[in-house]
């Protein structure tokens, strides 16, 4: 605001108290101008202060009401100063919530982010875990596997040697009998058996 445009406006509140007030020669009307200047100069500071909240708009108009029903009603600035003054405590509580708002925010948001650091390391301990887990898990089907090669061996290894086991029989079998026919004797008398048992000696030992 500039020189010219103070002075204008400290006249303009000069002549509205001599006309609304109907002072005398003798009264100070620039004490009481500088009082409604500095009215003027803390409604301007509280409407500044307003203006940072997101409702300013709607909370300047109902300002406005509220202090022409005032003015209309007190005739005073007496109790546009009282008025001022409320409006401008109750502005300093709203900015006070604020930045008190803002700083739990902030705190939430600090928070947050100590969680979400929290949850980014267990989570990399998991993942070493399952990878630690899987490992052991390879390992495990390894030795599945091996164990089953070895037992699928052991299993050959008994089909062979039932299949020799059964050739020798029928070898026996069939020498028992070539021996019975050429001695022309009982299959089952000692003799017989006697003469099978040397020859399968003789053969294990030849």
């Amino acid at each position: 605001m500039t020189t010219t445009d103070q002075t204008t406006e400290h006249e303009q509140l000069r002549q509205r108290l001599c006309a609304t007030l109907e002072l005398s020669a003798n009264t100070d009307v620039d004490a009481l101008v500088r009082i409604v200047s500095d009215i003027a100069a803390t409604r301007t500071a509280q409407n500044q202060l307003i203006a940072t909240d997101r409702q300013r708009a709607e909370t300047a108009a109902g300002l406005r009401l509220e202090l022409r029903e005032v003015r209309r009603r007190a005739g005073s600035w007496f109790h546009v100063a009282k008025y001022l003054v409320r409006q401008r405590n109750r502005a300093r509580e709203q900015r006070d919530a604020a930045r008190d708002q803002r700083n739990q925010a902030c705190r939430g948001t600090a928070a947050a982010f100590e969680q979400a650091a929290e949850l980014r390391a267990e989570l990399t301990e998991t993942r070493k875990r399952l990878d630690r887990v899987g490992q052991q898990r390879d390992l495990w089907a390894a030795a599945a596997d091996e164990h089953q090669q070895r037992a699928d061996r052991a299993e050959q290894r008994a089909r062979q040697f039932r299949a020799e086991r059964d050739g020798a029989r029928q070898r026996a079998e069939a020498l028992h009998l070539s021996l019975t026919a050429a001695l022309g004797r009982d299959p089952d008398s000692p003799r017989v058996l006697d003469r099978l048992r040397r020859l399968v000696r003789r053969g294990a030992s030849g």
